[in-house]
C-alpha cells in the first residue's frame, strides 16, 4: 500500500476531507514557495505568502 500522494500522507488528507485536486494544488504552492520566487510578507513576525488563482490554474490548464 502507498502512504502517500504527491508526497501528502494519505490519511492525513483523508482526515482533512482533501482530495486529489486539493494535494495537487497543496503540492504546487510547496513547490513554488521553495523556488524563493512566491511573494511574501511578513506581518506581526507570522509570514505570509502571495498566490494568484490565475496562475494555478494556467500549471493545471
Amino acid at each position: 500500500m502507498k502512504y502517500t500522494m504527491l508526497g501528502f500522507s494519505q490519511q492525513i488528507a483523508a482526515d482533512y476531507g482533501l482530495d486529489l485536486n486539493d494535494l495537487a494544488i497543496l503540492r504546487w504552492f510547496v513547490d513554488f514557495k521553495e523556488s524563493g520566487n512566491m511573494r511574501s510578507m511578513k506581518i506581526d513576525g507570522d509570514v505570509y505568502y502571495w498566490v494568484f488563482y490565475e496562475k494555478i490554474s494556467e500549471e493545471y490548464l
